[in-house]
């Protein structure tokens, strides 16, 4: 009597043959509709475009087919080869990991999280790629949102303190390499304490919010402004060839804020004491040019406030 061979497969589960797996891989291709799922030959042309490609970057396959994948990259990624690397990668790891913004039909940009592979027949040789990708762009714009607003004031709306040290150390560097001088103003608002006494802390917050606005009417593109703390603020005003380039600038500011503010009805009066620095005549990190535009400006607060004076070496030695 024959018998039947025993099968290979462990009990209760079933055997798939090759054509069941094709068929199983070509449902999930059409069916994959979250993410782009792409193949490529050696050359980096399209040959397969899923319905989740479709979806994502908005080209239907018959309109990709045999064209070269790098229209769905960006123009920097292309002049900087980065189709290129990432084959190269792929070839050489196993894996290329894909995290970066790609360009839709439309050719607005989106944040892609994904991987190209390498596709190798049954005697380990190279026939194409396999990228697989993830619009993010939702969950990348909340984070950057997220670093934006630790570097924002959020009561103004200005770069904090962090945000300054940073473009502090950008623009200085930016200075010595152009053989330029950098100035910066620390500047406090003038009677700032008795109008919170006075009248609270909205209309305090409410003047700080409109001298924020002043301020930016009266600073270049190029200048970067930014709440340090409490009433302070500061000024980095860049491409300066000689210290009292800063003058004009200082003299806009104590005019701007010399007008009187009205909050809810109320006239506030205010002004503005400034003191001034230069990177890198009088120091070359923040700490010390902090330190000497507040001399500077402690010296204008002696004099009544509404005003600006520049830091000298004989207010160091003063104060020393």
């Amino acid at each position: 009597m024959p018998t039947t061979p025993p099968s290979s497969a462990p009990p209760g589960r079933k055997r798939y043959l090759a054509k069941d797996n094709q068929s199983l891989l070509d449902a999930i291709f059409a069916s994959a509709t979250d993410y782009a799922i792409i193949t490529m030959d050696l050359e980096m042309n399209i040959v397969s475009w899923n319905a989740g490609a479709e979806f994502v970057f908005g080209y239907k396959a018959d309109e990709v087919l045999g064209l070269s994948a790098e229209l769905i990259f960006t123009p920097e990624d292309r002049a900087d080869r980065v189709p290129q690397h990432e084959a190269r990668a792929a070839r050489e790891t196993g894996r290329s990991n894909d995290y970066r913004w790609h360009l839709r039909r439309d050719q607005s940009r989106f944040w892609a999280d994904g991987a190209l592979t390498p596709i190798r027949d049954e005697h380990g040789t190279l026939t194409g790629y396999l990228k697989i990708l993830h619009d993010i762009s939702d969950k990348k714009r909340a984070e950057l949102d997220l670093l934006r607003q630790a570097k924002r004031d959020a009561l103004t709306g200005l770069p904090n303190r962090s945000a300054f040290n940073a473009r502090l150390r950008e623009l200085s560097a930016a200075a010595l390499r152009n053989h330029q001088s950098l100035i910066l103003m620390l500047l406090d608002l003038d009677k700032f304490k008795l109008v919170n006494d006075r009248w609270g802390h909205d209309v305090g917050d409410a003047l700080l919010r409109q001298a924020t606005e002043r301020m930016r009417g009266a600073i270049r593109d190029t200048d970067f402004l930014a709440r340090i703390g409490g009433d302070e603020f500061v000024v980095l005003q860049p491409h300066v060839h000689a210290p009292h380039d800063g003058a004009p600038l200082a003299d806009k500011l104590v005019a701007a804020l010399a007008v009187p503010f009205q909050i809810d009805g109320t006239e506030v009066a205010s002004g503005a004491s400034i003191g001034l620095t230069v990177f890198p005549l009088d120091g070359d990190n923040a700490d010390q040019l902090l330190k000497n535009a507040d001399l500077a400006m402690y010296e204008v607060k002696k004099q009544g406030g509404n005003g600006y004076h520049y830091f000298t070496e004989q207010l160091a030695r003063i104060f020393h």
